[in-house]
């Protein structure tokens, strides 16, 4: 049986294209949504306003402790009560370091039952 050769422009096509894959496939993840990264605090730290994220101003144990609190909530209104007292807390914080408090980009609550 007689070897299979590709034309030297064939071979050079299949090298770029799979070139071309990888690298928008590489791109596709770095810009993911859930990503670590910089944020719009840091931005907009950078560009002289003081700014922070809820995600901030609270430790990895108390970001848990409110996913889990969220979590267990049966309804919106109960939901939305952990959320308040939260949002109360962060915005003492926020005032003591002197930032401004952020609004939430969406409603954890939203997809409760009311």
């Amino acid at each position: 049986m007689k070897p299979l050769l590709l034309p030297h422009t064939a071979l050079s096509a299949m090298f770029v294209s799979t070139l071309l894959l990888a690298s928008g496939l590489a791109l596709a993840q770095a810009s993911a949504p859930g990503r670590q990264g910089y944020g719009a605090g840091y931005h907009a730290r950078q560009m002289g306003g003081a700014a922070a994220t809820g995600r901030t101003l609270m430790t990895p144990a108390e970001r848990d402790a409110h996913r889990t609190a969220i979590a267990a909530t049966p309804n919106q209104d109960e939901c939305r009560l952990v959320q308040s007292q939260q949002r109360q807390q962060l915005g003492e914080r926020a005032q003591e370091r002197g930032v401004a408090m952020p609004t939430p980009r969406r409603d954890a609550c939203a997809a409760k039952q009311p």
